[in-house]
């Protein structure tokens, strides 16, 4: 018993000494309390030695270190929190101090011994090391799961020099993570039974977290990996400027070899011009965002872990796309249900907004609160908003939090994919306009279409919109009473404003009503 509350008192003086509660911005500050004790959940399940590792990295900060280096010196020491620092360390709500500490996540100067990795790879490879393979010296870099190593190919003076990485997992690093991983469930579990004591929206925190596990498992798989990237290279075989590492014969469940890809991150090129930036910000979202949603593909892939350290520019103003060991999948029926969220959108049809969101979802939401939820985003486009990848996530995001509708897990992983780029690309080129890009970007691909649409059956949606003849026709057909549906709509939120005018008068003091 003693040696239990002198654990937990060690836990809570450690999470204590994080401050966390600072680095959380106003916009979240209900779910401060909630990420405090989750955390200290989160470390209490985890074994001693593991712990004695955190409490040991801690006690090494200078006693000046600040809750943001502390912080991040906890997450570095756990692979699924170094994930979650990576997703968030564009996020534009981060205080900038704690933003900026956790893009150090990225891509680290390596701390593992270069005499360990090379001993993995000796077990790993034989004797290809140090035979045809050379390693170079030290490690470029470290990251949540792995060390990647420079090697070049021992060839005859004819032969043309073969310069490539070694992606090494860390060692150890698979029992820390399916550690973490079998935790990360008891987590959601305890926020679920908590939600109501922090005052947080239930929103089915154990099966979300259920689903990152199952994605997150795939980091020490690299033999996945290595298909991804053979699927990779053929997905944007087309797309000249951007560059996808390539397989190389190296490989083993432990050890990925691959070409190398120099160059700074995309974040790292503030010293370019602003029309080659803004350039570099363009080819982003076509490679990460366009490329999968107006696939042709039944299933399309996307890199879903798109943060800075993964994306690289290259001299020649091409993109390069390193790490493909998560990855995501989007199916023709999900790309068909957000096109035609768009189109309720655009002719102002809640039904078929609501119709489209809850097909998306993995099982029924609250109906009459996502209709809710859906007029206020109708009534953002009235305002003069647009409907495009903002408002779409915003959308989601409501209908999560309020009725209930769960994404799927890809889906899921997608909406995270769209937070990481979406402070990525503002630090590429601040202010690029997203949503003129997107909307380029289909224009584009509808009329790369229209030889196909003459001769297809009016109902068929096997085009990269998504959109079936009938689909663009009852747009277009839409507009009269699309019109009336905005006159309708701004009359109602105008009478809106005005009694909630009313009330807030009402609930003036009298002083304050008559301004003289």
């Amino acid at each position: 018993m003693t040696a239990i509350a002198s654990s937990e008192a060690s836990i809570a003086g450690l999470v204590g000494s994080l401050a966390l509660d600072t680095l959380i911005p106003d916009a979240y500050a209900p779910y401060r309390r909630a990420v405090v004790d989750a955390t200290a959940f989160f470390l209490s399940r985890l074994s001693a030695h593991r712990l004695a590792e955190i409490v040991a990295a801690q006690r090494a900060l200078p006693s000046t270190a600040g809750p943001a280096v502390r912080a991040v010196t906890l997450v570095h020491c756990c692979p699924t929190l170094h994930k979650l620092g990576q997703v968030l360390a564009r996020h534009r709500s981060i205080i900038p101090g704690f933003r900026a500490q956790l893009q150090r996540l990225e891509s680290m100067e390596p701390t593992t011994s270069m005499t360990e990795v090379a001993a993995i790879l000796h077990d790993e490879l034989g004797g290809a090391v140090g035979g045809e393979l050379l390693l170079g010296a030290p490690a470029i870099a470290e990251a949540s799961v792995a060390v990647v190593v420079p090697f070049t190919v021992r060839a005859s003076p004819a032969a043309t020099t073969v310069r490539g990485v070694l992606k090494v997992l860390k060692p150890g690093i698979e029992r820390a993570l399916l550690e973490e991983l079998e935790v990360w469930p008891q987590v959601g579990a305890f926020l679920d039974d908590a939600c109501e004591r922090f005052g947080i929206p239930a929103l089915e925190y154990q099966a979300t977290l259920d689903d990152v596990r199952d994605l997150l498992v795939e980091e020490v798989h690299l033999e996945h990996e290595q298909r991804h990237l053979v699927e990779a290279a053929e997905a944007y075989a087309d797309m000249d400027r951007v560059r996808v590492p390539s397989l190389l014969p190296y490989c083993s469940p432990r050890v990925t070899a691959m070409s190398r890809i120099d160059g700074p991150k995309v974040t790292s090129v503030t010293h370019w011009p602003p029309e080659r930036r803004r350039g570099l910000a363009e080819l982003v979202v076509r490679a990460l965002i366009c490329r999968p949603t107006w696939s042709v593909a039944p299933t399309a892939l996307f890199h879903a872990d798109p943060h800075a350290g993964n994306l690289v520019a290259m001299d020649d103003g091409s993109l390069g796309i390193l790490d493909w060991s998560l990855i995501g999948r989007l199916g023709k029926p999900e790309r068909i249900h957000i096109a035609q969220i768009v189109l309720g959108a655009l002719s102002l049809d809640p039904a078929r907004v609501c119709q489209a969101v809850a097909a998306l979802a993995a099982h029924g939401p609250d109906q009459s609160r996502l209709r809710s939820v859906v007029e206020d985003s109708l009534r953002s486009l009235r305002r003069g908003a647009l409907p495009g990848l903002e408002w779409l996530v915003r959308l989601l995001d409501a209908a999560v939090a309020r009725a209930g509708v769960r994404l799927g897990r890809d889906l899921m992983l997608f909406r995270k994919v769209l937070l990481t780029l979406e402070g990525v690309v503002d630090d590429v080129c601040a202010d690029f306009p997203v949503d003129q890009c997107l909307v380029a970007t289909a224009v584009a691909q509808l009329a790369s279409e229209w030889p196909r649409r003459m001769v297809s059956a009016p109902f068929s949606r096997a085009h990269g919109t998504h959109v079936s003849n009938v689909d663009l026709a009852s747009l277009v057909w839409s507009w009269p009473a699309t019109a009336m549906r905005l006159l309708s709509g701004v009359g109602s939120d105008v009478l809106r404003s005005a009694r909630a005018g009313q009330l807030d008068a009402g609930a003036m003091p009298d002083a304050a009503r008559d301004p003289t």
